[in-house]
């Protein structure tokens, strides 16, 4: 019998057991895992790898998937043609000399999505006076027959509502100012449950729940740049990053950038 999922994405992550095995080229880790859920006509199934520190390729069922040869970067793909009741999922990393190598296996997942989703949701904070707003940027996966709206929640209360254009691809909101505390140094500081809804007028057709917190960028603060692409919050450096209470943001010219106090990944909360 079909599975109903009420929210999306459903993720599972796809934990222990790996085994790891040394080859010639680098390290090949290798997962069976069984798929007996029968998705609904509007479901898609998703393999998703957040960053590590090498380039990889992937096999499923000893069919090639892809290769990412920038492991800094998530890598996703639509697996709903290919997945089978019984899977062996394959991935060959190549590690750097110069880097040390942490392993890829707490940064693969499965996603339930439905066939309308949202990609690649980043955003930006900025500032009016004393209160923030926030600006984010999407891509939609397929065109809808039906109208979207986005919904931005904070804490369990809405801060934007907006409709799309029929048909639309993408994504770029602008909230008004909304009240929060600031995050600054030296202060105890607490982590706000931020929300982002794609929404048709039947049910919710995407969720994304991040913890945030709200600070003004500080001149000379160390970052790393990042990629513009939701997937990258999954990293196992982001989760490390996680433990010590640090947050990420989209900052100046629009790069994403590494910084304390600005933007969390979701993990957190999750």
């Amino acid at each position: 019998m079909p599975i109903l999922i009420s929210m999306y994405p459903h993720r599972i992550n796809l934990r222990e057991p790996w085994q790891a095995i040394a080859e010639q080229n680098g390290i090949a880790y290798r997962r069976v895992f069984s798929w007996p859920t029968q998705l609904m006509p509007f479901e898609q199934l998703w393999l998703v790898l957040g960053g590590v520190d090498s380039a990889y390729q992937v096999k499923l069922n000893r069919q090639h998937l892809g290769t990412q040869p920038d492991g800094r970067l998530p890598w996703e793909m639509n697996i709903t043609s290919v997945v089978q009741n019984q899977n062996l999922i394959e991935i060959l990393c190549e590690p750097d000399p110069h880097q040390p190598f942490r392993g890829i296996t707490r940064t693969v997942f499965l996603e339930v999505r439905r066939s309308v989703h949202l990609r690649q949701l980043v955003g930006k904070v900025h500032w009016h006076g004393e209160k923030p707003g926030l600006q984010l940027w999407a891509k939609i996966s397929e065109a809808s027959e039906r109208r979207l709206s986005v919904v931005v929640r904070l804490n369990e209360r809405e801060v934007h509502y907006e409709e799309l254009p029929l048909g639309q691809l993408e994504v770029n909101v602008t909230t008004q100012p909304f009240e929060a505390p600031r995050w600054q140094r030296g202060r105890e500081n607490v982590l706000q449950q931020l929300e982002v809804h794609l929404l048709d007028p039947a049910c919710v057709l995407a969720q994304h729940t991040f913890a945030t917190g709200f600070a003004r960028h500080e001149r000379g603060e160390a970052g790393v740049a990042l990629p513009r692409d939701e997937a990258v919050f999954e990293s196992s450096w982001l989760e490390e990053a996680d433990r010590q209470g640090r947050i990420v943001s989209v900052v100046d010219d629009e790069v994403m950038t590494y910084w304390p106090w600005v933007w969390h990944h979701p993990s957190v909360i999750r």
